[in-house]
C-alpha cells in the first residue's frame, strides 16, 4: 500500500483553464470526474479507521458525462455507479464491525459480499470533482460508451465495495473508448490488525488473505496520467458547463435512448 501512497503524492500537479470549455466543441466526448478524498490505505486497520472516522462514510465518487448525438438529436447522459444504501442489507462497515462483535473468525468477509441494490446514479451524486479529464472520442467508441448505459450494457445491480463500484464503472466506460486504465491493485491481508489500536483477527480461511482493491485516488492518478500522456485534457470548466447549462438535458440512459428512437 505504501507505494500507492507515493505514487499519488508524486502525481503531477496540472492546473485547469478556462480555454478547455472549447473542448465542447467536439462532436464526441467522454469527461471522467472523480472526487478522491485521500484516504490512507496504508492497511485494512488505516483504511478502516479513516473510514469510520468519516461521519458520512463518504469514500469518494466517481462519475462520466457523455457528450454526443443519437439521430440527430444532442445527448448528454451523465452519472455514476452508486450503491449499498443500506435499506436491502446492513452496510459493509456496520456488517464488518457486527462480525468483529460476534468474534466471527473471518470478519474481514462482510467486505467480499457482493451487494444487488446497485444503480445508475444520474448527475454527480452531490460531489465536487478533484479532478476531472475529457476525451475525445469518434462515433464508434460514443456507441461503445453509450451502450455501457443502456439497461443491460453493464451490471448496475451488483454493487461490491471493492472492487464494482463507481470507480471501476468509470474505468470501464474509459477502456471501452479506447482509453485504458488501471485502477485496481492487489494486497495481502495480515490475519490480525489493529482497529483504533484493539487487535483484531481479520481472517482464518486463506480466501480472505488478500483483496483486489480499486478507489478514487487511484482512479485520479490515472486520470493525470492520461492527461500527461496527451490522451485526455483537463475539463473542470467544460464539466461545470454541461452540468448547469440545458443545452444538453439528461435523463436516465433508458428514457434519453427511448426519445431517440421515437
Amino acid at each position: 500500500m505504501k507505494y500507492l501512497l507515493i505514487l499519488l503524492l508524486t502525481a503531477c500537479s496540472v492546473k485547469s483553464s478556462h480555454h478547455e470549455v472549447a473542448i465542447l466543441k467536439e462532436e464526441y466526448l467522454l469527461i471522467v470526474a472523480v472526487d478522491a478524498k485521500n484516504f490512507n490505505y496504508s492497511d485494512l486497520g488505516s483504511y478502516l479507521t479513516s473510514l469510520t472516522l468519516d461521519e458520512h462514510r463518504d469514500v469518494g465518487h466517481a462519475w462520466v458525462a457523455l457528450k454526443g448525438h443519437i439521430n440527430g438529436m444532442p445527448v448528454c447522459l451523465m452519472g455514476g455507479h452508486s450503491g449499498e444504501f443500506g435499506q436491502t442489507a446492513p452496510r459493509y462497515l456496520d456488517t464488518f464491525y457486527y462480525l468483529v462483535k460476534q468474534n466471527d473468525p473471518n470478519p474481514v468477509s462482510a467486505l467480499f459480499k457482493i451487494r444487488q441494490d446497485g444503480v445508475f446514479e444520474e448527475g454527480n451524486g452531490g460531489h465536487k470533482p478533484t479532478f476531472a479529464v475529457a476525451f475525445v472520442l469518434n462515433k464508434e467508441s460514443f456507441q461503445k460508451v453509450l451502450k455501457l448505459l443502456e439497461r443491460d450494457g453493464y451490471d448496475f445491480a451488483s454493487y461490491n465495495l471493492l472492487n464494482h463500484h463507481c470507480v471501476h464503472f468509470a474505468a470501464t466506460c474509459l477502456a471501452v473508448a479506447g482509453f485504458p486504465v488501471e485502477v485496481s491493485s492487489w494486497y495481502e491481508l495480515p490475519q490480525r490488525g489493529e482497529i483504533f489500536g484493539i487487535p483484531v483477527q481479520l481472517w482464518s480461511q486463506k480466501e480472505y488473505s488478500g483483496f483486489e482493491l480499486s478507489t478514487p485516488e487511484t482512479l485520479e492518478w490515472a486520470l493525470r496520467d492520461q492527461v500527461n500522456r496527451r490522451n485526455g485534457v483537463i475539463a473542470f470548466d467544460a464539466l461545470e458547463v454541461l452540468t448547469s447549462s440545458n443545452k444538453f438535458p439528461y435523463t436516465s440512459p433508458k428514457e434519453e435512448l427511448s426519445h431517440a428512437s421515437n
